[in-house]
């Protein structure tokens, strides 16, 4: 279905109660686009911010945004935006998780995280800009840097990172794709995933997969264990 008059985008994207919200640069300005899957619908909330809210998640109740020097949070139940100061660090992607928003910076904290009402700011100084964020199962957080060209691990009740190279040589990794025996990273520039081999620490290069002249860029993992994702390009 449509969301809107879209310019630019969507940009993000999370599901929330049967909607769809969708961020990006509409033509008559930034706006988060709410798709009604039920009745095709679209509704468009538009925002004070100078810059569009990239990647988005929500908590089950509340949307949260990652936008330019602040968390912008959507309430559905008021219909309001309210916004949380990252005390002006920039963010890439955003992670909710029990009361807590993680988010990675392009700043060398790496990932940052607080309390939903903005307290408790922490850094974790991992040394390199952050990409894309993956909690696992046990607690472990799993941060990508595309210019470092590592994925840095911060283990459960950890604030020291650990940090794993990829091999890639250009732009890259972006996203991350967690499994139990490892994670496969997206290396948009080298157009190649790779498997990060948890045991090893390493990366199992038999597991390469070239994408042909597509830059691969976000992954997931589904609740069956099956990995998808997207590339940029033909």
């Amino acid at each position: 279905g449509g969301v809107g008059n879209l310019a630019s985008g969507p940009l993000g994207i999370t599901i929330l109660n049967g909607k769809a919200y969708v961020s990006g640069s509409y033509n008559t300005g930034i706006a988060l686009g709410i798709f009604d899957i039920v009745t095709a619908i679209t509704t468009v909330k538009y925002l004070s911010v100078d810059a569009s809210p990239r990647f988005m998640q929500n908590d089950g109740s509340k949307v949260y945004m990652a936008t330019s020097g602040a968390v912008r949070v959507y309430d559905p139940a008021s219909d309001t935006i309210t916004s949380v100061s990252t005390q002006g660090r920039g963010m890439n992607d955003i992670l909710v998780d029990s009361g807590i928003i993680y988010f990675t910076t392009p700043q060398t904290d790496g990932l940052v995280k607080m309390n939903t009402d903005g307290t408790g700011l922490t850094s974790f100084n991992i040394g390199v800009s952050g990409a894309h964020i993956r909690k696992a199962a046990n607690g472990d957080i799993y941060v990508t840097s595309n210019t470092a060209h590592t994925v840095n691990k911060i283990p459960s009740g950890s604030s020291t990172s650990q940090s794993f190279a990829t091999g890639l040589l250009n732009d890259g990794p972006y996203g991350i794709s967690l499994t139990p025996t490892g994670a496969y990273v997206w290396g948009f520039g080298d157009k190649k995933i790779r498997f990060l081999d948890f045991s090893t620490q390493a990366i199992e290069q038999s597991k390469d997969i070239s994408t042909g002249s597509a830059k691969p860029y976000m992954g997931f993992t589904d609740s069956s264990g099956n990995v998808w994702g997207f590339a940029l390009g033909s």
